[in-house]
């Protein structure tokens, strides 16, 4: 649905549409991505919504979806899938901002639900001191591994074991300044023979020593209007 950060909005915030067993999971929902469900015809093919963190450019449109949902379509409660009890309160405490009576709108739902999708507990690794989560998901026998904002870039490496049939999404930087996301050419290393997909970036910045795929430049997995 997206692949830029909150830096580069042309791009979209980066969020995707997981299908599972007949149910469609919209994985974050930044400022830009309630604008794009509704230009696409989606607000009301979302059945769940999983949130990586708490960052705006992933949950910067999540209650105007929410009103939507429930006005709008009369669909009752939007169902947010939480990978921890510490991550559903900061959801809840965020929403209850613009959402003052959220028990109408918004009904929490462990992950657990679906087995098929592993939470990555990336606490702090990001930015110190702060709750994120990647995602271990299996579908249809194929493995996806998405990183969620991750400054580390041995930490799939070094907690998921990833081999070459393995399509991991993994936010990329191309500066080695910025510690918040995990920069091109560390991945390049630790993630070497695996198939990569990098986001959360401006694609037009790639370096000419960049090997790593991009989903803005992807057919397969970018989301286009047709």
């Amino acid at each position: 649905m997206g692949t830029g950060g909150a830096f580069e909005p042309e791009f979209g915030n980066s969020s995707a549409l997981i299908d599972i067993d007949g149910q469609t999971i919209l994985l974050d929902c930044g400022f830009t991505v309630y604008p794009k469900l509704k230009l696409y015809g989606l607000t009301d093919k979302i059945d769940y919504v999983l949130i990586s963190h708490l960052h705006n450019d992933h949950v910067g449109s999540l209650s105007t979806f929410i009103y939507h949902y429930n006005i709008a379509y009369d669909f009752g409660r939007l169902k947010i899938l939480y990978a921890s009890d510490a991550l559903r309160n900061d959801i809840e405490g965020f929403l209850r901002y613009s959402i003052p009576a959220l028990d109408h709108y918004v009904e929490f739902v462990p992950l657990s639900l679906f087995p098929q999708i592993k939470a990555l507990d990336t606490f702090g690794l990001h930015v110190p001191g702060f709750s994120t989560f990647g995602f271990e998901m299996v579908i249809e026998n194929q493995r996806y591994i998405y990183s969620g904002d991750l400054g580390d870039a041995n930490y799939i490496a070094t907690n998921c074991s990833p081999t070459a049939t393995d399509i991991i999404f993994h936010d990329t930087c191309f500066y080695p300044q910025v510690k918040a996301h995990a920069y091109y050419k560390d991945l390049q290393n630790t993630l070497k023979g695996c198939r990569v997909y990098g986001y959360h970036l401006d694609p037009t910045m790639k370096p000419a020593d960049c090997s790593l795929n991009l989903v803005a430049e992807s057919k397969e997995w970018l989301f286009k209007k047709e």
